[in-house]
């Protein structure tokens, strides 16, 4: 989840409650950032009510995660609405997630057209899995006239934004792959073991794809 604007060090869970649950809620972004870190830990119990204040108060973020709740509860249709309140506040999390619900028919209709043009708002608001996703729509011809070109430049977008499977795409599509001796070395930078783990079977589907392999 994107931080929420706190300077310096992010404040402790307390400290995060007990801004939220101040007399006047002067600070409802804290509420959404409690529930990100109960949320963030499988506690969608805990998460809930904090992301519910957040939502009330128009803190789009709130409204995301309470979305990603009602979602985990199966409840679609309230995931949807939550998630376009967010998208039209301006969220590009919210968008992403919108595009998600048109394009998997989850909470609302299929509707790629739909599903392209909010992937499509998502990218254009900043968000790297928003760009991928509309890059996959133009590499696929969903909602819109299959185009490689474009699917390149998004993909290479994306890429730029930090999102690594991005990158893996767009060099797929280019042929340009850095050797493996390097893609090991930032293999093993990745800060977590989950990361690594992506990286090296990234790793191990180019030795398989033959994906700049030297002849």
């Amino acid at each position: 989840f994107p931080s929420l604007g706190f300077c310096g060090k992010t404040p402790s869970l307390n400290a995060l409650i007990k801004d939220c649950n101040g007399i006047f809620l002067s600070k409802p972004e804290a509420c959404a950032t409690a529930g990100d870190i109960y949320y963030e830990n499988w506690n969608n119990h805990a998460a809930k009510p904090l992301y519910q204040k957040a939502c009330e108060k128009n803190v789009s973020a709130g409204c995301v995660g309470l979305g990603l709740v009602y979602r985990d509860a199966s409840k679609y249709e309230k995931a949807f609405e939550l998630f376009k309140k967010a998208c039209d506040m301006g969220d590009s999390l919210g968008c992403m997630q919108v595009g998600i619900c048109y394009n998997l028919g989850i909470g609302a209709l299929t509707d790629v057209k739909k599903a392209f043009d909010f992937f499509k708002l998502s990218c254009e608001k900043g968000n790297a899995n928003g760009c991928d996703s509309l890059a996959e729509m133009y590499l696929e011809g969903r909602g819109v006239d299959k185009n490689e070109t474009e699917a390149t430049k998004f993909y290479k977008k994306s890429c730029e934004m930090g999102f690594d499977y991005s990158c893996t795409k767009y060099k797929r599509l280019t042929h340009t792959f850095e050797p493996f001796e390097d893609q090991m070395d930032e293999c093993k930078k990745k800060r977590t073991e989950s990361e690594k783990s992506d990286c090296y079977y990234d790793v191990a589907l180019r030795y398989a794809r033959g994906e700049g392999v030297q002849e």
